[in-house]
């Protein structure tokens, strides 16, 4: 079976995949609340935006699987701060349903 995901993608989901069993070795490779985005999508761009106005740090994956840490707004991290403090959120959980208290 041949995926159709971008080698970019496949990189990203792999970084993703080692941040996780880091955490759950107590090590942190990536900064709390990272978004781990493929460089080679169409929506790369907005991709980094949203995650830079939410709070998030962004890792732009290449398809070698180098990355390139992209540290959010100042505006982006007080806006975490504040949905955290209003709805009792740690640093280290994202909700399931991500951007629904965007409203």
């Amino acid at each position: 079976m041949s995926s159709n995901r971008s080698p970019a993608a496949i990189q990203a989901s792999r970084r993703m995949d080692e941040a996780i069993d880091a955490v759950l070795r107590g090590e942190k490779l990536y900064p709390s609340r990272s978004s781990f985005i493929a460089s080679d999508l169409p929506s790369t761009g907005r991709n980094i935006a949203e995650s830079r106005h939410d709070g998030y740090t962004a890792v732009l994956v290449f398809p070698d699987g180098g990355t390139h840490l992209i540290r959010p707004t100042l505006h982006g991290r007080i806006r975490a701060l504040l949905h955290r403090n209003r709805y009792g959120l740690s640093e280290n959980r994202r909700t399931s349903r991500a951007g629904a208290w965007r409203r």
